[in-house]
C-alpha cells in the first residue's frame, strides 16, 4: 500500500509509524511485550473463591468462564480482567492518540487512523478480553464530552498465540475494533477492509475469511515440546481436528457417558470382561479430547454429573452384550 516508515524522518516517538496511500493512511504499530501473567492471577484469586465459580478439567480460556458465571459477576471479573490486562493497551492506545493528533497538524489529508497491536509471546492477551478494553477505551470521553481517542478510527489486534479450527484450517485472528465514527465513515471502512485483506495475503496468501466465531474457540497454541506427553500429543491432534466442534451439548455428554462407564470397566478390580489394551489406550484418548471440547464449550462439571437416566441410556448404547450390561447397572445402581 506504498507504506512509508514516518521514524526514518526523527522524531519517532512524536509521530506514527507509516504513513500509505499518500498520507491517506497513517498506522502506529504498538507491541505487548510486558508478561501480565502474574496480574491477571491476582485478578481472578477473588472470584475463584466465590459458589459460582465454576469447577471444571483442566485448563478453560477465558471466556468458557465467564459465560458460567451470573450476569453481575460476569462483568465484575471482565472489568477486573480488563484493568489489569488493560494496562499495556491503555497506555499504547495514549500514547498513539498523541502521536497521530501531532502528525495530523502538518498532514490534513489522513481518511483512516489506525492503531495496530500485536502480540506474540503471550497467551493472556485472549482476543476477547483485549477486544472488550480497547472497545471500553473507545467509549470513554473527556470532560468536555468529546472522544478520549479521537485521533484513532480504529484497532487492530494481531495475535500469534490464538488460533481455531474454522472448515479444517488453523485460523488465526485479525480482530478489528471500530473507534467512535468511523462505522460512518466510508472511505475509512473501505481502507481498513483493503489493509487487512492486504495483511492475510501477504501472511497466508489467501483472503480472511469474515465468519462469526465464539471467541471462545479461540484457543492459546503453546510450542510443542521436544518430548510429548501422550496426553500433550492427544490435545494437540484434537486441537487440529476438533470432530465433536459440531455437535449438540447433549451428544457431547453422552460420549462422556459412554467413556465414563467403558473407563469402569477398564479398570475395574474384578470386571465381567477385559478391555483390550488398545481399547483402553483409545478411551484415555477420547477423555483428552472430551475434556479439551468441554473447555470450548464452558462445560463445567456440574453438567456431567451422572444421573440414573443417563447412566441407563449410555449403557444401551455398550455393545459388549447383556452381562456387561447388567453388571454396569449393578455397579451404578446407587445414582438415581
Amino acid at each position: 500500500m506504498s507504506g512509508r516508515s514516518l521514524d526514518l524522518e526523527g522524531d519517532r516517538e512524536m509521530r506514527p509509524d507509516y504513513a500509505c496511500l499518500g498520507g491517506a493512511l497513517v498506522i502506529e504499530i504498538k507491541s505487548l511485550e510486558s508478561d501480565p501473567s502474574e496480574r491477571l492471577s491476582n485478578a481472578i484469586a477473588p472470584a475463584k473463591e466465590g459458589e459460582s465459580w465454576p469447577q471444571f478439567f483442566g485448563q478453560w480460556p477465558v471466556e468458557a468462564i465467564l459465560k458460567n458465571l451470573p450476569e453481575d459477576e460476569r462483568g465484575a471479573l471482565r472489568k477486573s480482567l480488563g484493568d489489569r490486562l488493560g494496562r499495556a493497551i491503555v497506555t499504547h492506545m495514549k500514547k498513539a492518540n498523541g502521536q497521530i493528533a501531532n502528525y495530523e497538524k502538518k498532514n490534513e489529508d489522513i481518511r483512516l487512523r489506525l492503531l495496530v497491536l500485536i502480540n506474540e509471546d503471550f497467551v493472556e492477551y485472549d482476543p476477547a478480553i483485549v477486544t472488550y478494553i480497547v472497545q471500553t477505551e473507545f467509549r470513554r470521553q473527556t470532560d468536555s464530552g468529546e472522544p478520549r481517542y479521537s485521533n484513532i478510527d480504529a484497532a487492530v489486534f494481531l495475535t500469534e498465540r490464538h488460533a481455531t479450527n474454522v472448515n479444517g484450517q488453523v485460523t488465526f485472528p485479525i480482530l478489528v475494533i471500530h473507534g467512535p465514527g468511523v462505522a460512518e465513515n466510508s472511505v475509512a471502512l473501505e481502507l481498513l477492509r483493503r489493509l487487512v485483506s492486504r495483511w492475510a495475503r501477504s501472511s497466508v496468501g489467501i483472503e480472511p475469511l469474515d465468519v462469526s466465531v465464539d471467541f471462545s474457540e479461540f484457543v492459546p497454541i503453546h510450542e510443542n515440546p521436544k518430548q510429548m506427553r501422550r496426553s500433550e500429543f492427544w490435545e494437540q491432534e484434537y486441537r487440529r481436528k476438533p470432530y465433536m466442534h459440531t455437535w449438540k451439548d447433549d451428544d457431547v455428554i453422552g460420549l462422556w457417558d459412554v467413556t465414563t462407564l467403558l473407563t469402569l470397566l477398564s479398570f475395574h478390580v474384578d470386571p465381567p470382561l477385559k478391555v483390550p489394551r488398545e481399547g483402553i489406550k483409545q478411551l484415555m484418548e477420547r477423555t483428552t479430547h472430551l475434556m479439551k471440547e468441554f473447555a470450548s464449550r464452558g462445560i463445567a462439571l456440574d453438567r456431567i454429573k451422572p444421573t440414573k437416566q443417563r447412566n441407563d441410556a449410555a449403557i444401551s448404547k455398550i455393545t459388549y452384550g447383556p452381562a456387561v450390561q447388567e453388571w454396569l447397572r449393578k455397579q451404578l445402581e446407587h445414582i438415581q
